[in-house]
């Protein structure tokens, strides 16, 4: 689901404000070129939500570190707070600074929380990376038969193709309605606060057990 979250978001930003957030080496790229070529105001424009990003994901580390990573305590709250963020985003005009930092700093939130949760498994925008994992775990299967390497290669292709239907899906939906805000991402987020608080439950009471 989280994959799907981030092809749905990457792609209402890159359709909307033409930039998406979570893929910040691109980002910096253009930052850096914007700054060399003297593009003052492009420069700040790509600047800003790399800050916010940074402000989501150290806010997130701040909160969670010493906890133990195990036990998934209180990480559907981090979600619920993204539902929250972007329920705000529904009060400003889609191509303004203060949406496109708020809703950078969401995803350096919902970062933070995929990656503490699922190891690199969870990094919502390293497509590549899945792709090179999955070369890699394929490569294990058929040169050492080990059954493990497939059923991880299985798992990160679901993960590749969750985040194209998310992409998919976002791109569609923009066939139906002239302007998508804010309101699917926040739908997404307080489900994923839903699952991700009775996952918790679940896996504390498996500990109990």
């Amino acid at each position: 689901m989280a994959r799907f979250y981030a092809g749905f978001l990457n792609a209402g930003m890159l359709l909307y404000i033409h930039t998406m957030l979570t893929l910040h080496t691109g980002n910096l790229t253009r930052l850096m070129v914007s700054l060399v070529q003297g593009d003052w105001q492009g420069t700040a424009f790509l600047l800003m939500p790399l800050l916010a990003f940074f402000g989501g994901c150290l806010l997130t580390h701040l909160y969670y570190v010493g906890r133990n990573k195990q036990s998934f305590e209180d990480y559907w709250r981090g979600y619920f707070a993204i539902g929250v963020l972007f329920f705000v985003l529904w009060l400003l005009p889609r191509d303004s600074w203060a949406f496109i930092g708020i809703m950078s700093f969401g995803m350096g939130i919902f970062s933070t929380l995929s990656l503490k949760n699922r190891g690199y498994t969870g990094n919502i925008s390293m497509v590549t990376g899945l792709i090179v994992e999955i070369a890699s775990q394929l490569a294990k299967y058929w040169r050492l038969k080990q059954g493990q390497a497939k059923k991880q290669a299985l798992y990160l292709l679901l993960n590749l193709l969750a985040y194209a239907l998310g992409v998919a899906c976002q791109a569609g939906l923009t066939q139906v309605t002239v302007i998508v805000r804010a309101w699917p991402m926040m739908v997404l987020a307080w489900c994923l606060a839903v699952w991700a608080y009775y996952y918790e439950k679940k896996e504390a009471s498996c500990l109990a057990e």
